[in-house]
């Protein structure tokens, strides 16, 4: 998460941007009672990242429901990487780096004990459909690359057999 919190989002790669404009659509969306989907489709349309949609809204839908906290977003604007964008990127990049066990315990914090297969389910396809689009490491300076082998055969099943 250090890596990311009050970093500049100009400074972020170019999937840790997108990801940023996309949490970001998506509260304002929910904020302004329009639907996040349809107000955010273009832009991932734009990005070759369709497929990924589902899974980004049902994640925030969680987020949202279900989480322990409320968390706060920055306003489209906003220079400044806030902190709740810091835990999910930190987080994301966990997932696509197949340090799996890391990542459920981040879930684990988030949101109800309940919801957490299905944050963790949405989560790991955002991870591996960012990083197969962007497959530059997220991290400042890291040298990590794309999803492992690993975590996308896990997909096929389930994730953790989910």
């Amino acid at each position: 998460m250090y890596d990311y919190l009050d970093r500049p989002v100009g400074a972020l790669d170019e999937g840790s941007r997108f990801l940023v404009w996309s949490m970001r659509g998506w509260t304002q969306s929910m904020a302004e009672c329009r639907c996040p989907p349809s107000v955010l489709a273009p832009g991932f349309a734009r990005s070759d990242l369709d497929a990924m949609l589902p899974h980004f809204h049902m994640a925030m839908m969680v987020l949202n429901r279900d989480g322990l906290d409320k968390l706060g977003f920055g306003a489209m604007g906003c220079p400044q990487v806030s902190e709740a964008e810091a835990i999910l990127l930190a987080t994301l990049h966990l997932y696509a780096t197949d340090r799996v066990e890391q990542a459920h315990g981040a879930v684990a914090l988030l949101v109800c004990a309940q919801a957490a297969p299905v944050l963790r389910r949405a989560l790991t396809a955002v991870a591996i459909l960012t990083h197969a689009r962007f497959p530059l490491d997220p991290r400042p300076g890291g040298a990590d690359s794309g999803p492992t082998n690993s975590l996308i055969n896990r997909i096929g099943g389930g994730v953790d057999g989910e």
